[in-house]
């Protein structure tokens, strides 16, 4: 077997779906993670195939990287984090966001929207940046639908039940018949395509981004026939919007953009992960929805400054609404560490991750306490830096242990 061949298997599970017509061809799902890409070898092509090992496609795997990238970058800055990004075998011109009915946020591309651009980050971007606006901002378009949330549980169901046996893929397939991807974007009004828009190209910007490429997206001319922009109307105002949003929003651009995928071979996963997750909090402190939390202490507990420990205030409800985001997302910041720890780090590894556990419930009780203002903002402070020493003590000891 090739290299090639290997790093094919590697990354891609094949879901198929039953459909209903004896002559429609079979659909087809792949879920794009970032360890799966990172342990491809850039330099050569992933085979996507369908059930009966059918060559559909040959996507470069500096691609893939890059593709997935885009996501986790801009899924910090939107705040549409956690979700499950999948391709999808369609030849239309489509891509939606949208949650399953146990609230899991996820992505799909038709394997022709992805084709359409996947060597342009910048388009990618727009594209992810505006259909999350729809999700985050609660636009009540098809998405929100019951008909768009069973496609979307349908489509994960699928994907898990592939890895637990040909029982549950017979049954998920069974739920899953004759699901298709194309018109799942539409019904959103005037207003909301342009919030989603303007949401889209904030969110790029500040991801590290260049706008100019939803003007590049809007301006396709493969576009404008049918799919994604048939659904998204494409007008000399739009395009106004866009690059009046561009010139409004500059001054959020990071003063040096983030740097894009490693196309190097990799050589050490361990590093790879934590140097993500690293760029993750960076940019999840940023976010200007948990300002009111990071105007109060600070993203590393090290640089609380003296002002804050002397913070004889309580928590408002504003910052109550950024207290719970926060809390939320660093438990699975630690989640991924400790991951990361325990599948890296050997005996010392699982060690220190069942400390982070152990830290991680303290951590949620002192912001439990914050919330509810039984202590003041400066209190608050002073144990979490206290919690932090705590922890890196133990931690230093479990690595100089024999």
């Amino acid at each position: 077997m090739t290299k090639s061949a290997i790093a094919s298997l590697l990354l891609l599970t094949a879901t198929t779906f039953a459909v209903h017509a004896a002559d429609a061809p079979a659909p087809v799902v792949w879920e794009i993670t970032h360890e799966k890409v990172m342990a491809l070898d850039p330099d050569q092509s992933s085979a996507f195939r369908d059930k009966d090992k059918q060559l559909l496609h040959n996507f470069p795997n500096k691609d893939l990287r890059a593709f997935e990238n885009v996501y986790a970058r801009i899924s910090v800055t939107t705040g549409f984090t956690g979700a499950h990004l999948l391709i999808k075998e369609d030849r239309s011109l489509n891509a939606f966001a949208a949650h399953t009915n146990t609230g899991v946020p996820i992505v799909v591309f038709t394997s022709g929207m992805y084709e359409t651009i996947h060597g342009d980050p910048d388009a990618i971007a727009a594209v992810m940046g505006h259909e999350f606006g729809h999700q985050v901002l609660h636009h009540r378009g098809y998405a929100g639908t019951t008909e768009a949330i069973n496609l979307a549980t349908q489509l994960l169901d699928a994907v898990i039940a592939k890895g637990k046996g040909n029982e549950a893929v017979k049954k998920a397939e069974t739920v899953a018949g004759g699901l298709v991807v194309t018109g799942v974007l539409r019904s959103f009004d005037r207003d909301q395509e342009r919030e989603a828009d303007e949401f889209g190209i904030k969110n790029m910007i500040r991801a590290g981004f260049n706008p100019e490429g939803a003007v590049r997206l809007w301006q396709m001319p493969q576009m404008q026939g049918g799919g994604w922009l048939s659904t998204h109307p494409s007008s000399s105002e739009r395009l106004d919007n866009v690059r009046k949003f561009a010139v409004q929003y500059a001054s959020l651009a990071p003063a040096a953009p983030p740097p894009g995928p490693d196309t190097s071979k990799p050589t050490n996963p361990f590093a790879e992960r934590i140097a993500k997750l690293g760029a993750d909090i960076r940019a999840h402190c940023a976010r200007e929805d948990l300002q009111p939390y990071y105007k109060k202490t600070a993203c590393v507990s090290k640089d609380i400054s003296f002002d804050q420990f002397a913070d004889t205030s309580k928590a408002t409800d504003e910052e109550k609404e950024a207290i719970q985001k926060v809390r939320s997302e660093m438990a699975e910041f630690n989640k991924r560490m400790a991951s990361a720890l325990r599948e890296y780090g050997a005996t010392k590894g699982a060690s220190i991750a069942a400390l982070l556990d152990k830290f991680d419930q303290q951590e949620e009780d002192l912001m439990l306490n914050l919330y509810t203002q039984k202590i003041t903002w400066g209190d608050y402070n002073k144990r979490r830096k206290d919690m932090q020493r705590e922890y890196d003590a133990q931690a230093n000891a479990i690595k100089a242990a024999k």
